[in-house]
């Protein structure tokens, strides 16, 4: 009777330390998962503010570009005729014109300087060259062709040119401003290519760090279950001792 006793006394005392363990093991397992999703989040997070660029101001709306100027004396005075109506019916009625007479390449409307269709097309303008000088950039281009006449309004509702524009527009769309700045833009070409490519790997590592985390949670669970069920055939051995 005595050495049931015992063995019933020991079968106990495995069973209090086979739920010590299982309890440990549960503890390890729910820090360790939640360490590493923790750690597989932060990675995550790290990785977009890595990615997040820096944004540039907005582009205010720019004056829409004027083409195909008439350069007629006949187009001038029209335009200049125009001016002076719209002059003369506001309420000031003090504004001045200085109409372009004698071939003069400018003429002023209430103050504001303008150029005439003929002086844009001047010969004093063409040949026209595009020089830039930076520490990493030497391009002297000739401009082959084209202007641009950019237009704005001022405070009384009148249009002046604010800008001249000469063969800009052919020069920049072939990308020809030299070897040095075609240079420039493969290598921002692949520096991007190279951040969508470590992009996509950063992805696949953390689905990857996913599929391990579930696959041992699985096993995980399935040792836990396997300790519940020796845990329940070692309470029914002691059950049917007791019961002898």
């Amino acid at each position: 009777m005595s050495e049931t006793n015992e063995a019933i006394a020991s079968l106990r005392s495995s069973i209090d330390v086979l739920h010590a363990i299982v309890a440990g093991i549960q503890a390890q397992v729910c820090t360790k998962v939640d360490t590493t999703a923790f750690s597989a989040l932060d990675s995550r997070v790290t990785a977009c503010e890595g990615k997040i660029s820096e944004l540039r101001t907005p582009v205010a709306a720019q004056s829409a570009s004027v083409t195909d100027l008439g350069v007629s004396a006949k187009a001038d005075c029209r335009a200049v005729s125009k001016l002076t109506s719209r002059i003369t019916g506001e309420r000031s009625g003090s504004s001045s014109v200085d109409q372009c007479q004698g071939g003069s390449p400018f003429f002023v409307v209430d103050g504001q300087v303008f150029a005439n269709g003929t002086t844009i097309e001047d010969a004093a303008i063409s040949p026209a060259r595009l020089k830039v000088e930076t520490d990493k950039l030497q391009i002297d281009h000739p401009v082959l062709d084209g202007y641009r006449v950019k237009l704005a309004v001022n405070e009384q509702g009148q249009y002046y040119v604010a800008g001249v524009g000469v063969g800009m527009s052919h020069v920049t769309s072939g990308l020809k401003l030299g070897p040095c700045l075609e240079e420039d833009v493969r290598r921002l070409l692949r520096e991007e290519l190279v951040g969508a490519g470590a992009e996509k790997a950063i992805n696949e590592r953390l689905g990857k760090i996913e599929l391990n985390l579930v696959a041992r949670k699985c096993r995980e669970d399935a040792a836990k279950i396997i300790i519940e069920q020796r845990l329940a055939a070692l309470e029914s051995v002691v059950g049917s001792l007791k019961l002898g």
